[in-house]
């Protein structure tokens, strides 16, 4: 898990990973702020310099992981909505390919994106960003995923398209 605390973001995901780990005896890696998960973990680090290891085979548990049946990552929003991350993302990817998240041979893909609302999901599959750049935009599109953008985000001539998920 990447920058993701399943327990306060998803707990039904969570009551299944708990259940892995407590019936399967699956192991569970976390990148990112150690938190009560409500089961055993491995905390691998804290900053993207440790998905660099994993991705260049330097990490101890890089043998591990490729021992695994069914392989996943699971990285969170908050990951991606820093600075840095469209990097995180791309070499999560790199590093979901190479450790064998992906298996194109089964048809195994176990890369996965932990997002708050549908909202964001959208946005990041249309290639939009999360919040505006720039006060100067004429026509901003609302994805569900308004939480980011404040009134004060938005020119008082700009055209402001709404889009509500049901």
């Amino acid at each position: 898990m990447v920058g993701v605390n399943p327990r306060t973001e998803a707990p039904v995901l969570n009551s299944r990973i708990l259940k892995a780990v407590s019936k399967k005896r699956s192991k569970v890696y976390t990148i990112g702020t150690p938190s009560d998960l409500t089961y055993e973990y491995e905390h691998l680090g804290n900053t993207a310099k440790t998905i660099n290891e994993l991705l260049n085979g330097t990490h101890e548990a890089c043998e591990e992981i490729k021992k695994a049946k069914l392989p996943m990552v699971i990285i969170g929003r908050d990951a991606l909505t820093r600075g840095d991350g469209e990097t995180i993302l791309a070499k999560t990817k790199a590093m979901a390919n190479k450790l064998g998240f992906v298996n194109s041979e089964t048809g195994w893909n176990g890369f996965n994106i932990l997002h708050r609302s549908q909202g964001e999901v959208n946005a990041l599959e249309l290639g939009l960003r999360l919040k505006p750049t720039t006060s100067k935009s004429k026509v901003i599109f609302l994805l569900g995923c308004d939480n980011y953008i404040t009134a004060d985000d938005i020119p008082t001539d700009a055209f402001v398209v709404y889009i509500v998920n049901f």
